[in-house]
C-alpha cells in the first residue's frame, strides 16, 4: 500500500496531464494552418508479447525539421497486460487529459483548463514543452483500508505542475478535511 501511495504522489507531481481545453489567441495564432504530413502508429509491446502503448503519432514538417508528436488517445499498459494510463492529446501533442488506474480503477484525473503559448515560432513550439503552459483540474483518489475502495483524497488547480488556488483535501468519508489556498 505504501509504494502505491508513493506511485501515486510521483504521478501526482511530475506527470504532465490535462483534458478539454481553452486554447489562448497566441496558441490558436501559431498553430492556424499547421497540417501533419503523416500519421504514424503507435505499437509497442514488451518482451513477454504484452501490449506497451498504442495510439497514434503526427508527423509535421516545417522547414528542414520533422517534429513527431503523440495526439489522441494513447494508452500505455503495465508488463502483466492490466491498463495503466489513457492520455488524451490535443493535434500539436499537448495534453488534454490524462487518466491514471490502478487496480481497483482510476486513481489520478487531471483535465486541461488552458493552454497558452509564448513561442515565437512554430518550430519553438512543436520543439520545447517549456514554451507551452498548461493549467488543469487536478483529482487524486486514495486507497481505504477496504479492498477495492477509493475516495477523492484532493483536487485543485495546477498550473505547470505548481499548486494554485484553493485546493480541498477530503476524509475516507467524503467530508472536507482542510482547503489550502496556494496563491
Amino acid at each position: 500500500m505504501a509504494s502505491r501511495k508513493r506511485l501515486l504522489y510521483v504521478v501526482f507531481l511530475i506527470v504532465p496531464i490535462l483534458g478539454f481545453s481553452q486554447y489562448s489567441e497566441r496558441y490558436k495564432e501559431l498553430t492556424s494552418g499547421i497540417q501533419p504530413i503523416d500519421s504514424l502508429p503507435i505499437d509497442e509491446t514488451y518482451r513477454n508479447g504484452r501490449k506497451k502503448a498504442e495510439g497514434l503519432i503526427y508527423v509535421y514538417r516545417i522547414g528542414d525539421d520533422y517534429f513527431e508528436v503523440p495526439v489522441g488517445v494513447v494508452k500505455e499498459y503495465n508488463r502483466g497486460g492490466t491498463l495503466d494510463n489513457i492520455t488524451e492529446f490535443d493535434a500539436f501533442g499537448n495534453t488534454l487529459q490524462y487518466t491514471s488506474y490502478g487496480e481497483c480503477g482510476i486513481c489520478f484525473d487531471a483535465e486541461t483548463l488552458e493552454l497558452q503559448t509564448n513561442a515565437q515560432n512554430i518550430s519553438d513550439f512543436l520543439a520545447d514543452a517549456r514554451y507551452v503552459t498548461t493549467t488543469y483540474y487536478v483529482k487524486q483518489y486514495e486507497y481505504t483500508d477496504i479492498p477495492c475502495s477509493k475516495y477523492l483524497e484532493r483536487e485543485g488547480k495546477q498550473v505547470d505542475m505548481k499548486k494554485v488556488g484553493p485546493w480541498k483535501l477530503y476524509n475516507p468519508d467524503g467530508s472536507l478535511k482542510k482547503e489550502k489556498n496556494f496563491d
